[in-house]
């Protein structure tokens, strides 16, 4: 009996994949795990989406930005000094 240090140890793995090694063992068995030297593929990290404070803050954002551009044509002085 052997402990994760000492797998990892014997064959140079980190123990991250002797981790995944024992539960896929217990899950799939011996004959539905695929050995990681052969074509192991690490999981894709999926970014998180904007959350939608973001997405209300932008649309707000663009709405000010017409209306500035509306107010440019009356009083430009009023919008260079809004956006400086």
């Amino acid at each position: 009996d052997y402990g994760i240090r000492e797998v990892a140890k014997l064959h140079q793995i980190s123990h991250a994949l002797v981790i995944y090694w024992l539960k896929a063992f217990r899950e799939r068995g011996l004959d539905g795990v695929k050995s990681p030297y052969t074509n192991f593929q690490t999981p894709k990290i999926v970014k998180p989406k904007m959350k939608r404070k973001t997405l209300k803050s932008r649309k707000l954002q663009t709405f000010y930005l017409k209306r500035l551009k509306s107010y440019n044509e009356s009083s430009p002085w009023l919008v260079r000094r809004l956006l400086t």
